[in-house]
């Protein structure tokens, strides 16, 4: 039995999708810019389009006052949901406002909701990860914030025609990615040097199953405190041990000033790179 669309709602990257009732259609309008191959950077591209941009009514425009604040204002849609956390927020804050979006998109049992397919789409990536180039996997990590505009079935398909184990040859550099999109061919570039990628930040932060909705949005270090995103970043290169952590500042997951604190805090233990936080990325030599 087909599923009766409710509407659409629109967002810009990571958002708490899990509250949604799967009747939406979601889309991410970070991916509609960056099929466009605008120039400049993503988020420049993104305020761009928002200007002539209209929420047509029984849609939904669903940002965070987070990592968004700046492109809420160019939005022309008159109610915006908004996950709006404190600056210093506890489980229970999280609670109540996730609940308050849930009563708007959600569903009254609380079921029929996104979170069990996002769920599912996580664990098919990552068994799947082995046999995706890293530019296959990234990319499959982007397509994750709207599930492929809710067509999962074309990243279950994909995957699976994955059959052979990738392997990167002559690996002689390991590296951490933190921050902005950029295509994902520019992973093939970091490859062909022998660079390999050992963490995606901040999108392997929503790899993780979610089981408790208000905890994972609490623990989620995207919407915490630079101090936060720190601890986390020396406790991946403590795991990891890379030779370099590769920055790219744009000001949608990661700003310009955070990236100078992150370097700032870590150059001393290992050698640190920024891009210019462009959506295509320039080569780099480590």
């Amino acid at each position: 039995m087909a599923i009766t669309q409710k509407g659409t709602i629109y967002l810009v990257g990571y958002q708490p999708l899990e509250i949604v009732d799967r009747r939406y259609l979601i889309v991410d309008l970070l991916h509609t810019v960056m099929e466009k191959n605008p120039p400049g950077k993503v988020k420049d591209a993104i305020i761009d389009l928002a200007k002539n941009f209209v929420v047509t009514p029984g849609d939904f425009l669903l940002l965070n006052t987070v990592r968004n604040k700046d492109l809420i204002p160019y939005f022309q849609a008159q109610n915006p949901l908004l996950y709006d956390p404190p600056y210093v927020a506890s489980e229970r804050d999280i609670y109540k406002i996730l609940q308050g979006l849930m009563s708007i998109v959600g569903t009254p049992e609380h079921v029929g909701l996104y979170v069990d397919l996002l769920n599912s789409m996580r664990t098919t990536i990552l068994l799947g990860k082995g046999n995706m180039s890293q530019a296959e996997y990234y990319n499959c990590l982007l397509l994750l914030s709207d599930l492929n505009q809710s067509n999962t079935e074309a990243v279950d398909n994909f995957i699976a025609s994955k059959r052979t184990p990738f392997e990167i040859p002559n690996v002689r550099k390991k590296v951490i990615f933190v921050g902005d999109p950029v295509q994902p061919e520019y992973f093939n570039q970091l490859n062909k040097q022998g660079i390999a990628v050992m963490d995606f930040v901040p999108y392997e932060f929503f790899m993780n199953p979610c089981d408790r909705i208000d905890t994972y949005y609490f623990d989620n270090p995207l919407f915490q405190q630079s101090l936060y995103m720190l601890v986390e970043l020396r406790r991946l290169v403590s795991q990891h041990q890379p030779d370099a952590i590769i920055f790219n500042p744009g000001g949608l997951y990661l700003t310009n000033e955070e990236a100078d604190y992150f370097i700032y805090a870590l150059q001393k233990d290992l050698p640190v790179y920024k891009l210019p936080g462009t959506y295509i990325a320039p080569p780099i030599q480590i």
